[in-house]
């Protein structure tokens, strides 16, 4: 027998009397397919304890179809001829729950936690049914790339989702990292999960924040929602994490992501400027070895956060990522940033490989634009930035970089300059 997990809670405003401990076993695949649960309350009488078995299906099984697309009736029916359990999981540790909530359908989840489905269970990747929900299930519902805007009809029902999962459940900052849903889950969330998320230091909600960028429906206003209940002060815009990466850097990349996926950028501009003014350094070099080897600058969070999610099928101009560029020199110019001296220690970091030349990009299906979520058959390519020049104004600076076609130059060259070659069976003249 291996145990997976095994916790104990802290008391809840509701249970000022008892505490909670919870332990999950599977045993072997091999030996059989079943997990069990034992959790234990102390209460005054003393401590209770409760078992609770979980049988381990295949993903592609009616239990879950069902929790996805069929009706209450439908589960009611498997149930009732115990062909399926509320507590049935698939291979991946994701319940039945999990599959309701990730589909937003609150009638199925409240069904199934009135059924004896459990709230807090989690899957292999640790994630409960609302960490599956806030993470993925809103991308499910975006009428296209463009809109960051879920509709009411289903955003109603995952806000439900969210109020009935996280009920009694103990403060925990994990739920909000890796959260890629609306600006009213996240308040919802943030409110149900942790009461008092602004008394936390300014570097764990910084971590939230950036943790925010790189997600479909990342708005300016969710960012600092994530930071703040009010006006940052003057030091917090010069927070840099472990890496280096500033609300600067954050914002840049932003910028860029949202003008590949054709959305307004100038929410993020204001953010360039606040944090111009407060004193940012506008050079300072973002280190990240987390992933891919990176170090960028603000300026350079611009072009990879464009290129991340650029529709590369089209082609990349370097005059779409100039277009970018200008703006966020406008704002520097604006501020009162002096563009020769800015672009001169630019190009020094440049041309002294400082900083990163190279950014990865993705070749995206042609059906990208009707679904961004259909990414199977994309493929990984880079996008070099040769040089740039610049002056004291915006419109005064280029920019030199490869285009997606120079990868297979050099095979379409070698193919030309190779010898003659006969292919066995071919006919002789």
């Amino acid at each position: 027998m291996s145990m997976w997990g095994c916790a104990k809670s802290s008391q809840t405003p509701r249970e000022e009397d008892r505490d909670e401990i919870r332990a999950y076993f599977r045993s072997p695949a091999w030996l059989i397919n079943r997990a069990w649960e034992i959790e234990g309350r102390k209460a005054l009488s003393g401590w209770d304890f409760s078992v609770s078995t979980y049988n381990f299906v295949s993903t592609t099984s009616m239990i879950f179809k069902y929790a996805q697309t069929g009706t209450i009736v439908q589960l009611q029916e498997l149930f009732q001829n115990r062909l399926a359990s509320p507590l049935d999981t698939d291979e991946y540790g994701h319940t039945v729950l999990h599959h309701a909530a990730r589909r937003g359908r609150f009638a199925i989840c409240k069904f199934l936690v009135d059924n004896g489905a459990k709230r807090h269970i989690t899957d292999y990747q640790g994630n409960t049914p609302v960490d599956l929900l806030t993470k993925q299930g809103f991308l499910l519902f975006v009428p296209d790339e463009e809109q960051t805007k879920i509709p009411n009809t289903h955003l109603d029902g995952m806000l439900n989702i969210i109020r009935l999962l996280m009920y009694e459940t103990e403060p925990n900052l994990r739920s909000l990292s890796g959260f890629g849903g609306s600006e009213e889950a996240f308040l919802l969330l943030r409110q149900q999960s942790i009461p008092l998320y602004y008394s936390t230091p300014f570097y764990e909600r910084a971590m939230i924040a950036f943790s925010l960028v790189d997600r479909l429906l990342a708005t300016a206003r969710l960012f600092q929602i994530a930071l703040s209940d009010g006006e940052l002060e003057a030091d917090a815009y010069k927070y840099q994490d472990a890496t280096g990466k500033s609300l600067l850097h954050a914002a840049a990349e932003a910028f860029g992501r949202s003008a590949s996926l054709a959305r307004s950028g100038f929410c993020w501009a204001y953010l360039f400027l606040d944090c111009v003014l407060a004193g940012c350094n506008v050079h300072s070099i973002r280190v990240d070895h987390s992933r891919t080897p990176s170090r960028r600058t603000p300026f350079l969070e611009i072009i990879h956060g464009f290129l991340q999610l650029s529709p590369m099928h089209v082609g990349t101009s370097p005059r779409r990522i100039e277009g970018l560029i200008t703006f966020y020199l406008t704002i520097l110019k604006k501020s009162g940033i002096d563009l020769c001296v800015y672009g001169r220690e630019e190009k020094r970091l440049h041309d002294e490989d400082l900083v990163d030349k190279t950014f990865q990009y993705t070749f995206w299906p042609a059906s990208f634009r009707q679904n961004p979520r259909v990414a199977w058959s994309s493929a990984i390519g880079s996008w070099d930035l040769i040089g740039f020049a610049y002056g004291p104004s915006p419109d005064d600076w280029s920019i030199w970089g490869s285009q997606p076609t120079d990868i297979f130059a050099g095979d379409f060259w070698r193919m030309i300059e190779s010898p003659w070659e006969r292919m066995p069976g071919a006919w002789l003249e």
